[in-house]
């Protein structure tokens, strides 16, 4: 199951493949190390994944419904 925060997360990942983690914490007012860890349990989860360098790289929706 995907808590709201991830799903959060991943909305934004499928609307802007190359949003970063301080972006996505600036818009949900979090903390960047929260959007940090759910972006990491996504990829746990075989959900997203990070193609690329961490600077310019891009992410990547591998299952788009949970």
């Amino acid at each position: 199951m995907i808590k709201t925060g991830q799903r959060n997360a991943l909305e934004n990942v499928l609307e802007n493949t190359t949003e970063t983690s301080a972006t996505l914490a600036s818009y949900f007012n979090v903390n960047e190390r929260t959007i940090r860890r759910d972006l990491q349990t996504l990829q746990t989860k075989g959900i997203i994944r990070h193609d690329g360098p961490d600077k310019g790289g891009h992410w990547k929706v591998i299952v788009k419904k949970q």
